[in-house]
């Protein structure tokens, strides 16, 4: 995770825009543009991986403390009672499913958004993700589904409420469908 909002914060400071998970795909070819994408690196950015060291330094300290691990022999790790296991499956449940709620509100209240900072900045970043992933499929779904005459007449039907319309001189010609002949 901590790799994953790095990566995005670099691309953010590289392109100006949040990365979808189609652009995180193309994380391979950062070696390509090194030197540019280094020189967009802030020093705040280091901070998503601060996580990673402190676990990394913990776990060693802790097995530098313990020594190697020995098992007693006939000894049995202890496992903790039968209503504590219930209690943190049941806490597990509670945040998983609040988790799940509330990332789903947010993701349906995100979607009507076409800012995609806004939308980030509403969401959060994973929800994003899951966002851009919807319309992804929603528009890829539509593309070739659709029968071209009809899409054309509900082309023609809204250029039809465009206010400017009813302005003397109309549309530019480049525009016009009664003088360009398709």
């Amino acid at each position: 995770m901590s790799l994953l909002l790095f990566g995005a914060s670099v691309y953010f400071n590289h392109f100006g825009s949040v990365p979808t998970y189609l652009a995180l795909y193309e994380l391979h070819q950062v070696f390509q543009v090194k030197e540019s994408v280094e020189s967009t690196i802030e020093m705040i950015d280091y901070l998503f991986l601060a996580d990673l060291m402190i676990m990394i330094s913990y776990l060693l300290f802790r097995r530098w403390k313990k020594g190697p691990v020995q098992q007693r022999r006939g000894s049995q790790p202890s496992q903790p009672s039968h209503r504590a296991r219930r209690v943190y499956l049941v806490v597990l449940l509670v945040a998983i499913i609040g988790g799940g709620s509330l990332s789903a509100y947010s993701i349906d209240s995100a979607r009507g958004i076409t800012n995609e900072l806004v939308q980030a900045e509403s969401a959060g970043f994973l929800n994003y993700e899951v966002v851009a992933a919807i319309k992804a499929q929603e528009d890829s779904g539509l593309i070739g589904t659709g029968d071209i005459a009809e899409t054309i007449a509900k082309v023609q039907a809204l250029e039809a409420t465009y206010p400017y319309k009813d302005i003397a001189g109309g549309l530019p010609e480049h525009l016009d469908r009664k003088r360009v002949k398709m």
